[in-house]
């Protein structure tokens, strides 16, 4: 009987452990024209975690979202003369498939997207559109022009991806998040999951002394 109780406590330990150290995993390209194009984000993770959150702060790429159309001439902070702006804009029901928190609304001329899911699956892809536009009014940003843009995503076990989007070899108009770290949230908290199987080891390990 001990040594049943502690193969099981090696067992949960160890499920413990490998859940503690599963890296999950998202997949971010953006291809061509951002305007015809879009934008998705798909979570490829193979442990179980949801995505909660999503960021991608665009600053560092002379570049901002163009969400307002004003009249007249280069009177938007993020436009062009002739230009027709695209607000932030869920796409193909996706918005309510991962759960996607309220309707997001991004002011024009804004670098950072923020978003926040409370159903964001593994396998799930989320797809919007918002109008990407230079700076110093030049129109037609390519994903390749959005190198150097940096991605943060944050997932239900608490941890958090740090990341850049870079060159995609074989790709000169394309850029993909590449993933440059691993933090946890500020908030941090076990899963039930593990919580669950941490205090069945204890108990077990507590059953083995008194046997």
């Amino acid at each position: 009987m001990q040594r049943i109780i502690q193969a099981i406590s090696f067992v949960l330990l160890t499920s413990v452990s490998m859940a503690a150290q599963a890296t999950p995993i998202l997949g971010f390209i953006i291809d061509g024209d951002t305007w015809t194009q879009g934008f998705s984000i798909t979570n490829s993770s193979d442990g179980g975690e949801f995505v909660t959150r999503f960021q991608l702060d665009i600053s560092a790429t002379g570049t901002c979202f163009d969400t307002l159309q004003f009249p007249g001439d280069n009177i938007s902070p993020c436009s062009f003369t002739g230009s027709s702006a695209v607000p932030f804009t869920p796409q193909g029901g996706t918005g309510a498939t991962t759960g996607l928190v309220g309707l997001p609304v991004f002011a024009d001329g804004a670098t950072l997207l923020d978003l926040f899911f409370t159903d964001f699956n593994p396998g799930e892809m989320f797809r919007w559109a918002i109008d990407v536009d230079f700076n110093n009014g030049a129109s037609t940003v390519l994903g390749n022009q959005l190198i150097g843009a940096l991605a943060t995503i944050d997932f239900s076990d608490g941890q958090r991806l740090l990341g850049i989007l870079s060159a995609v070899p074989g790709n000169t108009d394309a850029s993909q998040f590449v993933v440059t770290g691993i933090t946890s949230t500020p908030s941090d908290i076990p899963a039930p999951s593990t919580l669950a199987l941490l205090g069945l080891c204890i108990a077990g390990l507590a059953f083995r002394r008194k046997a």
